[in-house]
């Protein structure tokens, strides 16, 4: 329901051009870190709470989207379940739920979320681009609480959004950004 307000949202303004930072589905961070630590905690149930989630994430795509996009962003969905499921295989055995795990861990809510979005609008019509935190937020290594580099952050948006200067909506997600060294990191919730 709230992706197609979202969708509604910038209908209503098409004629200006927007920005969107996206957040993950309501609860799915709560529900990672849960995973995580179940994980860690050798409990079975993490296999659960990462099912029901993606469950959830499939659900959200064939409710939203029909035809070729929604096979590929079922498919992308799949693909960052894998890697979920392979993050609790790991925590599983090193027993490890640090600061940078988790951190690696959190950012898959927002990124899971952003693609049934980005195919939710280009299928309303809209002209979307659409960028990755990854490559744009630059930030420190204060695992679980990031500075960002705002110059450099600056810097890569304005290359980035050279080549997306006259999409109807760009987006990408929040919350999450690379320090120098290429690891994942979150900017802190709340």
């Amino acid at each position: 329901a709230a992706m197609s307000q979202v969708a509604d949202v910038l209908w209503a303004r098409k004629e200006v051009p927007k920005f969107v930072v996206l957040s993950a589905m309501g609860g799915t961070t709560d529900a990672l870190i849960r995973a995580g630590q179940l994980a860690r905690a050798e409990d079975p149930a993490w296999h659960t709470v990462v099912s029901d989630l993606r469950q959830r994430h499939l659900d959200a795509c064939e409710a939203l989207l029909t035809g070729p996009l929604a096979d590929a962003v079922m498919a992308e969905v799949e693909d960052g379940f894998g890697f979920v499921r392979s993050l609790c295989e790991g925590l599983q055995l090193l027993h490890e739920f640090s600061e940078h795990t988790r951190d690696a861990w959190a950012s898959m809510g927002e990124r899971l979320s952003v693609p049934i979005v980005h195919a939710l609008l280009v299928q309303s019509g809209f002209d979307v681009g659409r960028l990755s935190d990854l490559d744009i937020v630059a930030t420190d290594d204060h695992y679980g609480s990031a500075t960002v580099d705002r110059p450099e952050m600056s810097q890569r948006l304005a290359v980035a959004m050279t080549e997306l200067s006259e999409k109807h909506v760009v987006m990408m997600e929040g919350f999450v950004g690379r320090d120098g060294h290429g690891e994942v990191t979150t900017l802190g919730r709340g």
